[in-house]
């Protein structure tokens, strides 16, 4: 049960916290916290979409350990003769992922003709991180002079590796100094196009890897240098031959999203030459994965984290969390789905950690402020409501600020029949404390009647006692509720007289007065004190027909007269049997009589 100002104070811790959950995300997004597992994610987005057929015009010439086991040791007038081989066969582009920035005074020129001659040849660069007195320099290490004068293009290697070891990203062109250079994936691309391919300098792109290792088509170099009868006569015309080692021993091996194992013999690894065959493919297909920028990421983890806001306010926190993670789920498919059709590369770990955070943040202050509330609710309602159904009413506290419809419901009205002409008298002898002690057992046992029955006391007025049944709890037999419990209260008349300070004097005599229909129940107040009240027309009749059961008129063996409307009578009599006896009753502010019975203060059948 919240005040509008609780409400106001409530929803400002609200906004806080939710702001400092999202700011914390933030920090740690930018901090590269999420970083790790952002990169399982992506690499578990290729794992879901499966391998892809390659669709470009690439061909692979492994020197892998058959090769090596055939051939012996592979020199650089075995590159001659592969280079040949391959110009002899049509290849409209020849690329060695081989170095050849070291001289080898015999066979250095045998090479340098062959790729003169077959004048399509694109080599390898790299460059290299050298540690000196002033600190760690780089360098870039070209080919051998005598090779760049004969080929068609040179272009650097090396590629982004992420510290997890897995390359996720290749660089087209990059400077240093004032030079800018081109990878040896875009030098191959514009040979082959007869024009430069669009590279942005310094720029990590996303491979789209087609797939683990052999995705590509590979032929053993040793097949392509023995002339093996099963190879197809145009099997590299126009298209580009890519050469380079596999063998574990040149450790050119690199962990890719596909990798299973970092080890070597289970295939996991992707050699270097397979590396750029993906990303010449990506090129060609103009298919480089887009990568979410950081404002559409902050975007998604602000998104996230207002519906985890939702989740943890409006929702029970089990339901809540159940729907927490199925948000989590579907926005997962929802990036892999992106990542596989759209080729657009989402955040999946700080968008989904954000809704976590900003979800516990705030399920966490939901529960203190609940827990607080609880606590109001207990002292205002504590010894006027019984125990399980004061824990009934915690579930229904938010309802009671609301604007609502009235609710159905059955008022209880009773008092001790011409009291304060009898306080009067008491205190003129000299007996307030037996008044103050009279009076505290009477209600005592009067508030033990109603909770019983489950009632609820909703005010004590000196003698007066207004009482409500189906309220704020709600019950169906409400009536029912009501006339057992003003039953109770006659029969524990008889034990009241013994503590009667008159009782020789006068008999104890009780008026009750019961009406059912519908009230409005608020809780009313200031910042300093609150009170749960009803009021409406039921709550006026009930008093006047409570009014009326002083009437000299009315007398029972126990001096305790129960008079109920008709709406009462026929609510509680459709439960149990009851004898009563009609009388005409004109309430005031009402133009129509109300019917009423006077019921005896035995039931007849329960």
């Amino acid at each position: 049960m919240r005040s509008p100002q609780s409400w106001l104070h409530e929803s400002k811790w609200t906004l806080a916290s939710f702001t400092l959950a999202l700011v914390i995300c933030f920090s740690l997004s930018t901090s590269g916290l999420f970083r790790f597992p952002e990169g399982w994610f992506y690499d578990l987005g290729f794992f879901l979409r499966g391998e892809e057929a390659p669709r470009s015009p690439i061909v692979l010439i492994a020197i892998d350990e058959d090769s090596v086991r055939e051939r012996g040791r592979f020199t650089r007038r075995t590159y001659a003769q592969l280079v040949e081989t391959l110009s002899s066969q049509g290849a409209e582009v020849i690329a060695l992922d081989i170095l050849l920035d070291t001289p080898s005074v015999t066979d250095d020129p045998v090479l340098a003709k062959a790729i003169a001659r077959a004048g399509n040849v694109v080599l390898a660069g790299h460059f290299d991180l050298q540690r000196t007195p002033w600190g760690v320099q780089e360098s870039w290490r070209p080919p051998l002079e005598i090779f760049q004068s004969s080929a068609s293009g040179v272009g650097f290697t090396n590629l982004p590796q992420e510290r997890d070891g897995i390359i996720r990203s290749a660089v087209l062109a990059r400077t240093l100094g004032r030079e800018t250079y081109l990878s040896l994936t875009a030098e191959v691309v514009r040979v082959y196009q007869k024009s430069a391919p669009d590279a942005p300098v310094n720029q990590p792109l996303l491979i789209n890897y087609r797939g683990g290792p052999f995705t590509f088509e590979t032929i053993p170099a040793h097949r392509l240098l023995f002339g093996s009868d099963d190879l197809a006569a145009n099997l590299f015309a126009g298209k580009i031959a890519l050469v380079g080692y596999t063998t574990k021993a040149e450790k050119d091996l690199f962990s890719t999203p596909y990798t299973r194992s970092p080890d070597p013999a289970e295939r996991g690894l992707l050699s270097g030459v397979e590396l750029q065959a993906n990303i010449i493919g990506n090129l060609l297909q103009d298919d480089f994965l887009q990568a979410a920028s950081p404002w559409q990421e902050r975007g998604l983890m602000a998104l996230l984290g207002v519906l985890g806001a939702v989740l943890a306010l409006r929702i029970s926190p089990i339901y809540g969390l159940l729907l927490l993670i199925a948000l989590v789920f579907f926005y997962s498919a929802a990036a892999f789905s992106s990542m596989a059709f759209l080729r657009l590369s989402l955040p999946g770990v700080s968008p989904a950690a954000t809704s976590l955070i900003v979800f516990g943040a705030l399920l966490t202050q939901r529960t203190i402020f609940e827990e607080r509330e609880k606590r109001r609710i207990r002292g205002l309602f504590s010894g006027f409501i019984s125990p399980d159904r004061l824990e009934t009413l915690l579930g229904y506290r938010e309802d009671l600020w609301r604007h609502r419809k009235g609710v159905d419901a059955t008022v209880l009205f009773v008092d001790i029949r011409g009291f304060s002409v009898m306080v009067e008298e008491m205190m003129g002898q000299g007996k307030e404390a037996e008044v103050v002690e009279f009076l505290n057992t009477y209600l005592n046992t009067t508030v033990r009647e109603v909770v019983s029955q489950g009632g609820t006391v909703e005010r004590l007025m000196g003698d007066g006692l207004l009482a409500v049944f189906g309220a704020p709890v709600p019950h169906d037999q409400h009536a029912l509720q009501a006339v057992r419990a003003a039953q109770g209260i006659a029969r524990s008349t008889e034990m009241l007289q013994e503590s009667w300070p008159l009782a020789s004097q006068n008999t104890l005599a009780l008026g009750i007065g019961i009406h059912s229909g519908y009230i409005l129940e608020v809780v009313l107040g200031s910042s300093l004190r609150y009170e749960y009240t009803i009021v409406g027309s039921v709550v006026n009749t009930a008093a006047h027909i409570q009014a009326y059961a002083k009437n000299a008129e009315f007398s029972t063996d126990s001096g305790t007269v129960i008079l109920l409307t008709k709406e009462t009578f026929e609510r509680a009599s459709a439960e149990m049997e009851l004898e009563a006896e009609c009388f005409e009753f004109q309430a005031e502010g009402k133009g129509t009589s109300s019917e009423i019975v006077y019921l005896l203060k035995d039931i007849i059948t329960p």
